[in-house]
């Protein structure tokens, strides 16, 4: 047959090898690909028979027919019952199909071909996600240990981010750990995520038994020394560069009750000392000006329009098809730093730097001292809240004219800010209850706005029931029809304010804070706070309602 990925390339079918289980929106576009392809899908494994597994097609096939079964998981979720029952069906049929494949020919196949299956051109279809998957599992039981070390000498970030699957591999073969582990020096550590390889240390010397607990002891006595040196060598010229690894460094022996921890907490204070005469000599002062009163002036100058609410969170381009209003969070101006090139003591990541923070800090500062000066104008709030009325009324009347459920959320909304601003001088707490019930209602009602967008966007195909369609999910660059409508910086920059990624441990997570009270406290809700989930309301509204105007990011 045909090579089964070029084919879906061919015909756009987005289908991944990997399952990312029912809460993932994604699955919206895999039965999307199924239902409108049916010349392909249609009786389709006896269009492609699978027979066994003797090539790269082969095992393709096998693995999406494994993934056709674990859709019937899906079938609660889905909106449809003419779609639940095409999936169904192809889930049987997968089922057949692969009942004739034993799990020894799979493993074979990988034994024979593991280089070509890690190859990053698959890695659209997650090709090497679901085979390291499959490693992992019968890594004990058929895997050849050849795979294992060519895996572990070419791919040991792999088993790092993976750690807890290769566990028992490890315990039983400690050799391949010392081929991703071959010394504990710091030149070899960096290669890796530094505090990841800690945690997986740290993790085995506090195990009550564990194979690998000789090689990790030597491998920390071998990094003592090199970080002892780094810390005995530390200046004001190189602090920013080493400060955060003599830290967290020092962190680890703590939790590894070593013996040497408090000495070391000698190199750790005097780390902290020399950073501490750097950012007083060379600190870094970010200064700017927060136009609050020129913009309150300017509304009361002339009839507002609703140009006066794009203007607080989008700018005005000029392009060669004509006036273009462009998201804040998507021009956003980001000036590399020395801070970007040495550790910090907030979370980052290659993209959310610690100059792009400190941007994003910027902005957001500015746009919601903006809202709080609406806010406290008798004035400027009705202005502002009847141009929010406006320009929700045109959204709702694109995704859903017939809902008044919507319509009556935004009312309450309404209600509840003009509330809001006439208490910012009351008791305190009075003030912070109406900071938390604003914050979790406006960041609410934003999530319900995005998902009746969604639903809308698949053009009345509900490939998944909107339940399912979570806020990570929603402001997601793999959410296709979101990217439709907010560029893949805004998508990310929203992110950071509501949400925080689980690796990078990156993000300020407003929805989650507020709704599980996590990492919260009754000080941080203040009018601010609540403040700036207005603001990020309002971004979301002006988007999409420049969206439905036609005039696109």
């Amino acid at each position: 047959m045909a090579d089964l990925l070029s084919l879906f390339d061919d015909n756009r079918i987005t289908i991944s090898l990997y399952d990312y289980g029912k809460q993932d929106l994604s699955i919206g576009w895999e039965v999307k690909s199924i239902v409108d392809n049916p010349e392909i899908f249609d009786d389709f494994f006896e269009k492609y028979p699978l027979k066994g597994i003797d090539s790269l097609d082969d095992y393709c096939l096998y693995l999406l027919a494994v993934k056709f079964t674990k859709m019937r998981e899906y079938l609660p979720v889905l909106a449809q019952e003419e779609h639940k029952e095409r999936i169904n069906r192809l889930a049987d049929q997968a089922s057949a199909a692969i009942s004739n494949i034993k799990i020894g020919d799979v493993i074979r196949f990988i034994n024979g071909n593991a280089p070509e299956l890690m190859l990053r051109k698959h890695a659209v279809h997650d090709l090497y996600r679901v085979t390291l998957d499959i490693i992992a599992q019968y890594c004990l039981s058929g895997i050849d240990k050849s795979v294992l070390e060519y895996m572990c000498d070419n791919y040991g970030y792999m088993f790092i981010d993976r750690y807890d699957q290769f566990e028992k591999c490890f315990e039983k073969h400690p050799d391949l750990f010392s081929r991703v582990f071959p010394t504990g020096r710091l030149e070899n550590i960096n290669s890796f995520r530094f505090a990841n390889v800690l945690g997986i240390w740290g993790h085995i010397i506090n195990k009550n038994s564990s194979s690998l607990k000789p090689i990790v002891e030597k491998h920390i006595d071998e990094l003592y020394i090199d970080v002892e040196k780094l810390a005995d060598s530390i200046t004001v010229d190189n602090v920013m560069q080493y400060e955060g690894t003599i830290r967290t460094f020092g962190t680890f022996l703590h939790r590894i009750k070593s013996l040497r921890a408090k000495d070391f907490d000698l190199h750790v204070k005097k780390a902290r000392n020399v950073l501490d005469e750097y950012l007083h000599n060379n600190g870094f002062k970010f200064s700017y000006e927060i136009p609050v009163q020129k913009i309150i002036d300017a509304w009361k100058a002339e009839d507002v329009t609703i140009v006066n609410l794009l203007y607080l969170t989008h700018k005005r381009t000029e392009r060669t098809e004509g006036s273009h209003f462009i998201s804040m969070l998507t021009d956003l101006k980001v000036e590399t730093s020395i801070a970007d090139l040495v550790s910090t003591n907030i979370p980052t990541d290659e993209f959310f730097t610690f100059s792009r923070q400190n941007a994003l800090s910027v902005l957001s500062t500015i746009c919601t001292a903006t809202i709080i000066g609406i806010l406290r104008d008798n004035q400027t709030v009705e202005d502002y809240l009847s141009l929010m009325a406006k320009a929700v009324a045109t959204i709702y009347q694109h995704i859903n004219p017939e809902e008044c459920e919507l319509w009556d959320d935004i009312e309450y909304w309404i209600k509840m800010i003009r509330l809001f601003a006439n208490n910012f001088d009351s008791d305190e707490v009075i003030v912070r209850s109406m900071s938390y019930i604003v914050s979790m209602f406006t960041l609410s009602l934003m999530e319900k706005m995005l998902r009746s967008m969604y639903f809308f966007e698949t053009n009345g195909k509900e490939y998944v029931s909107q339940s399912n369609a979570t806020l990570g999910s929603l402001i997601s660059e793999s959410n296709s029809y979101i990217s439709d409508v907010f560029e893949s910086e805004h998508i990310k920059h929203l992110s950071f304010f509501l949400l925080r990624n689980p690796e990078s441990q990156v993000g300020e997570n407003m929805r989650n804070s507020l709704a599980h009270w996590s990492e919260m406290t009754p000080q941080r809700l203040t009018p601010f706070y609540a403040a700036k989930a207005i603001w990020l309301f309002t971004d979301v509204v002006n988007t999409i309602f420049l969206h439905y105007l036609g005039i696109t990011e």
